[in-house]
């Protein structure tokens, strides 16, 4: 099995068409900047997975002291264990980790299927 080798961030900034009421609700806006993050994590074979974030979620503290620790050297496909894993070590700190439910995730596929995809 692969363990995940490296946990990586790169920022950038974009165009958005839509924009998030005082409620929360996202709408159709007038096309305006926003900055995003993107997460990296690669696992041994070299198999990467890849999601937008806030930046906020991100910054390089938040990175060091929870996310890497956290992820790298475990076992790559086991998302549950890792995620309660993060959960678990930012419990009483206050560090914003977007909430996720596993049964909202897709069901693992078999590793042939995992492979990176050239952006």
């Amino acid at each position: 099995m692969a363990a995940v080798a490296s946990v990586e961030v790169s920022f950038f900034t974009t165009l958005a068409r839509t924009a998030v009421d005082p409620h929360g609700h996202r709408h159709p806006a007038e096309p305006h900047e926003v900055r995003e993050a993107l997460l990296t994590v690669t696992d041994t074979d070299g198999a990467a997975g890849r999601v937008l974030v806030q930046p906020d979620h991100l910054r390089p503290h938040v990175l060091d002291k929870y996310v890497r620790p956290a992820l790298l050297g475990q076992e790559a496909l086991e998302r549950e264990r890792l995620w309660t894993a993060l959960a678990r070590r930012q419990q009483h700190h206050r560090v914003p980790l977007p909430v996720r439910p596993a049964h909202q995730h897709p069901p693992v596929r078999q590793r042939q299927h995992l492979r990176p995809q050239v952006l």
